[in-house]
């Protein structure tokens, strides 16, 4: 589980990113980030009903991206808030997959 200071919650904050932040995409998942004016990074993470109608599957999917950004804190680079949206493709990946994904969109959009 990510720590509170680690969670991007605020509704007003989660708009922000969505309106304004930089984004890079897949079929798996999309990826956007903003800067933001603390000194670590925030994650918010969202799994649809397209992903998945069985709420079960989108809460091991949810915990799996969560899992991959706690174990890469240290190699994110602070100062940003991101959200890591699931797409429909996601459902064919393991955790390897997901963790693969992840960090390329991070990657690209030159957080690590």
């Amino acid at each position: 589980m990510l720590k509170a200071q680690y969670r991007l919650s605020k509704t007003k904050d989660i708009e922000r990113v969505l309106k304004n932040g930089r984004g890079a995409a897949s079929p798996s998942l999309s990826v956007k980030a903003a800067p933001n004016k603390f000194k670590h990074s925030r994650f918010a993470f969202v799994v649809g009903l397209k992903v998945s109608k069985s709420a079960v599957r989108r809460n091991r999917i949810r915990r799996q991206m969560r899992e991959v950004v706690r174990l890469s804190l240290e190699k994110i680079k602070p100062g940003y808030d991101v959200m890591v949206m699931a797409r429909s493709g996601i459902s064919k990946l393991d955790y390897q997959g997901i963790e693969k994904e992840i960090m390329r969109h991070l990657k690209k959009l030159k957080l690590i």
